[in-house]
């Protein structure tokens, strides 16, 4: 659940969760302000370092349904709770709970 790693040609590739860079000791500083601004909008990031230096960030999402927000409203009206439970990150899952009206989540 951290990352993969291998060998293109001959360069090392590792691609991966931030703290698995860190526990890899690569510098991820120069591009924290990304991670920050695009977990703030419900988007995972993974990180890519070549050669034990970072070369770049990714953010990848999933669009919420339309019916989501409907479907939980409706659910909400019954008097259930609804919850999240995911295994994304913190930032990630409160923007996509926030966006359906989902107040406690577990991430």
């Amino acid at each position: 659940g951290m990352g993969v790693q291998g060998y293109i040609s001959d360069r090392f590739v590792q691609i991966g969760t931030s703290r698995w860079m860190e526990e890899l000791e690569i510098e991820t500083e120069p591009l924290q302000q990304y991670q920050t601004s695009w977990e703030s909008q419900g988007k995972t990031t993974a990180w890519i370092a070549i050669d034990g230096e970072i070369e770049g960030l990714v953010a990848i999402s999933d669009a919420v349904k339309p019916t989501s927000k409907t479907a939980i409203q409706a659910l909400q009206k019954t008097g259930l709770e609804v919850v999240m439970l995911t295994g994304d990150n913190q930032k990630t899952a409160e923007a996509i709970a926030s966006e359906v009206g989902i107040k406690r989540v577990f991430a």
